[in-house]
């Protein structure tokens, strides 16, 4: 996985060092807070994998507060889902990019 330096825009990988090799920029900050979302991430997709969508739905909407992902979006629409809780099922769907089936027209 690779990190965009915010100063420059320079693709660096996450465990890479701790600063941009373009403008030196301090990404240790980032790296930090992608890893720490990733580490959630995981965490909700094992939760699923047993069956706790509450759990589940919990730490996807931890690692989306920390870097709105696709994947958290993903995992968080899917643990909605399974939990049966339609408000943030409905919530997900649309940051999850899926479609509605339903035409309210």
């Amino acid at each position: 996985m690779t990190l965009a330096c915010p100063a420059c825009n320079k693709a660096s990988p996450l465990d890479g060092p701790g600063e941009c090799p373009r403008c030196r920029c301090d990404l240790t900050p980032l790296q930090t807070i992608t890893r720490q979302s990733l580490r959630h991430l995981i965490r909700s997709a094992a939760a699923l994998r047993r069956g706790d969508g509450a759990d589940a739905l919990k730490l996807a909407e931890r690692s989306w507060n920390l870097r709105h992902s696709l994947g958290s979006a993903r995992l968080a629409f899917l643990a909605a889902s399974a939990s049966r809780n339609l408000p943030a099922t409905l919530h997900w769907q649309e940051k999850a990019g899926v479609p509605s089936s339903w035409n309210v027209e």
